[in-house]
């Protein structure tokens, strides 16, 4: 009997103070130690003598001291076989899908340390067939502090409901099948490191408001530069908030503020927060010098501050207006918001 084996060390999550049972697209994520020793689990069928001379000591020590996202697909005989590269790129995509989502739970550094992929043939003693990916560019938290971070098993499934819905509204989630439905792939230069769509191809100019602005995001936390990442957090308001360049930074600043405030002193806070972040990103996207009042510690404030509004706003849009940042015409609602 044929599979392919696929699995997928992270860091930054801390698994002791919390038992986590949690499945997502088919992978499981493994931590306790006791399992993934076990005779019959799927990290006993991908390391084995082969494996250890082909990836090195380095790589099985990486697996024996990590949690682990395993997913293990039959391969039937009418199945053409995989391209290893192009399996774990896209398997890549599907954990980055949830890594990106746990966000929306709070600020993290979840990273993906590697893809191992392996086909496994039971009828074959001398596996050859293996291979891994790493991934080039790794989220980071505002700031920029690399903590293991725990997660529960509710916030695993909650960061997994919303990566659903985020897959919902992307229009190129058609083109995204389930996992197993990849073992026939199309012969591509997949990119990992992309939190969703197709992989690392997709057409910017079909994109919907959301998965603009999401993108921005996902930029943003893998970045080290604190003020690039203010910039980019203001990209993703432009795509949600506005259509045109008129006025921009007071429109956005008061559209935030009535959307996500509906006291008049925390829309003022708001309002002032958004203002101050978007003075930040115009002197940097136009290589202007900053104030001199701007300390980094005082970037760092506004940038926490900013990445906790714009986390209570994406997850509104998301989970409750979705219809209405992707209408053609958002003007109407914005309009009608000013002035209920």
């Amino acid at each position: 009997m044929k599979s392919v084996i696929c699995i997928v060390p992270i860091t930054g999550f801390d698994p002791s103070q919390t038992n986590v049972h949690i499945i997502y697209e088919q992978f499981h994520l493994l931590t306790d130690k006791n399992l993934a020793y076990n005779k019959e689990s799927i990290l006993r069928r991908l390391v084995d003598q082969t494996f250890a001379d082909q990836m090195g000591i380095t790589s099985v020590t990486e697996l024996l001291n990590s949690s682990l996202w395993c997913l293990e697909l039959p391969i039937s005989e009418n199945d053409e076989m995989p391209n290893l590269l192009d399996f774990g790129a896209l398997m890549c995509d599907v954990i980055n899908q949830l890594n990106t989502s746990l966000w929306f739970i709070r600020d993290n550094n979840v990273n993906i340390k590697a893809c191992y992929i392996r086909i496994n043939d039971t009828e074959k003693t001398n596996q050859s067939n293996c291979t891994v990916l790493r991934p080039a560019l790794l989220s980071n938290t505002v700031n920029r502090q690399i903590n293991d971070i725990t997660f529960t098993t509710e916030e695993w499934s909650r960061a997994a409901d919303i990566a659903m819905k985020i897959n919902e509204l992307m229009k190129h989630n058609s083109e995204n099948p389930s996992p197993e439905n990849h073992l026939d792939l199309p012969e591509a230069n997949y990119n990992a490191n992309l939190f969703i769509g197709n992989a690392g191809h997709f057409d910017y100019h079909q994109t919907n408001r959301i998965e603009r602005a999401f993108k921005f995001i996902h930029s943003a936390r893998t970045t080290m530069d604190t003020l690039l990442k203010i910039a980019l957090y203001i990209n993703a308001y432009e795509c949600l908030f506005t259509t045109d360049s008129n006025e921009i930074s007071h429109k956005i600043a008061e559209r935030v503020a009535y959307y996500a405030a509906t006291d008049q002193e925390q829309r003022r806070k708001t309002y002032k927060l958004m203002k101050e972040a978007y003075t930040v990103r115009s002197n940097y996207f136009h290589g202007k010098a900053s104030d001199k009042k701007q300390t980094l510690a005082k970037l760092i404030d506004l940038l926490e501050r900013l990445d906790t509004l714009t986390r209570q706003v994406l997850t509104k849009a998301i989970i409750q207006d979705a219809e209405i940042f992707l209408a053609k015409d958002i003007e109407p609602y914005f309009t009608g918001l000013l002035f209920s």
